[in-house]
């Protein structure tokens, strides 16, 4: 059997005309146009991370208003709701020191999964800390470890150290 190079010749005739779009769509093996094809693929995964974030975010609220609550029930007079990020981080890092082994763990992998990009700040560190502490049902110790830190809050970000 020999090499037929007439009907070679018309396969290869035929492929490039398919591949030559003369101001066509690009079209799959299947018949849809490439952009039909991607956009509901783009669409999917846009719907998928909108949904993981409002999870996180859902989460992430759900641990400090737990917190806050807790803060209220435990010392109101102190109005520590008024702390500001940076104080609550430094109360939160007294905390987390003294914790247990493998709390002090979990909030340290959570404040690197979540914190590590260079726009994260202390509010980013303080809800990883929260979440942790929240999803160990260790949250009223949180509080109360806050309470024993602060005298009281004046406004917004004026509170007095209580060491």
């Amino acid at each position: 059997m020999g090499f037929h190079r007439q009907r070679f010749q018309g396969e290869m005739n035929a492929a490039e005309s398919d591949l030559s779009l003369r101001g066509r769509t690009p079209v799959f093996a299947a018949g849809f146009p490439v952009g039909m094809r991607l956009r509901p693929l783009l669409f999917g995964l846009l719907a998928v991370a909108a949904a993981w974030s409002v999870q996180a975010q859902t989460e992430g609220d759900a641990a400090l208003d737990h917190f806050q609550s807790e803060l209220s029930q435990q010392c109101p007079q102190k109005q520590l709701n008024l702390l500001s990020a940076r104080d609550l981080r430094d109360g939160l890092d007294d905390y987390v020191s003294s914790a247990d082994p493998d709390l002090r763990d979990k909030a340290q992998q959570a404040e690197r999964d979540r914190c590590s990009t260079t726009d994260a700040g202390a509010a980013c560190v303080n809800q990883a800390d929260l979440d942790t502490a929240d999803q160990a049902g260790r949250i009223d110790e949180v509080a109360r470890a806050i309470c024993g830190s602060f005298l009281r809050c004046k406004d917004q970000g004026a509170c007095d150290y209580a060491r």
